[in-house]
């Protein structure tokens, strides 16, 4: 089993991966879907990836401001 200090080491950076990938994707398929409606292909697929990665790249920021903190002493 894995230790449960590692994954509590490890989740910022995995909440950072899913974050940025989640907001990219999404906003692609949003994206693709607005261009085939609208008949706009490929400029709201580009547009709206390029939106998702800044959208993803602030909520990393914001994960690792958080992650900075200090942590809490370990218990007696």
């Amino acid at each position: 089993m894995i230790d449960p200090e590692l994954w509590r080491r490890v989740a910022p950076a995995l909440s950072a991966v899913w974050s940025m990938t989640a907001a990219i994707v999404l906003g692609a398929l949003a994206g693709a879907w607005l261009d085939g409606k609208l008949g706009t292909s490929p400029l709201l697929l580009v547009a709206l990836s390029f939106t998702g990665l800044i959208v993803g790249a602030l909520q990393v920021a914001r994960g690792l401001k958080q992650s900075d903190d200090p942590p809490d002493p370990p218990p007696p």
